[in-house]
């Protein structure tokens, strides 16, 4: 790894999908959506009050972010910070999400295969992204 270790509590279906798609501990940088995201709450020093939500981020997720960024811009991320990675995060698990669903569907197949094939696509189980929360949420 080019990078220095970090870590950011998220919800377990985030953790698994940015592992899915970007591999265990990958490695962040601004050329991806999520490291981009990252490293500009990290310059950003997000500083609120608010200590409320961070609890149920209970699944650490471990990338690998530039030595460089980390030395200018902190190695903590704040409370805030951390929420608002998380709720950027699931905004674009949910776009994708759509898009998937609406493909799927506009091919004819019924809800119930789009999930199944949707949690087995990104390795969900019942305990990461229950199919009940994915079809409230489509």
């Amino acid at each position: 790894m080019g990078g220095t270790k970090f870590t950011i509590p998220t919800k377990p279906y985030i953790q698994q999908y940015i592992y899915n798609c970007m591999g265990r501990e990958p490695e962040l940088s601004r050329d991806d959506i999520f490291g981009s995201k990252l490293i500009d709450l990290l310059e950003r020093n997000v500083r609120h009050q608010d200590n409320d939500g961070v609890g149920i981020f209970a699944a650490p997720l471990v990338v690998y972010l530039p030595l460089r960024v980390l030395d200018h811009h902190g190695y903590e991320l704040s409370r805030t910070g951390i929420r608002f990675f998380n709720t950027f995060s699931e905004a674009v698990i949910k776009k994708e999400l759509y898009f998937y669903f609406d493909t799927m569907t506009g091919l004819g197949l019924p809800i119930k295969e789009c999930i199944d094939r949707y949690q087995q696509h990104f390795g969900f189980n019942e305990d990461t992204f229950s199919s009940d929360t994915i079809k409230k949420t489509y």
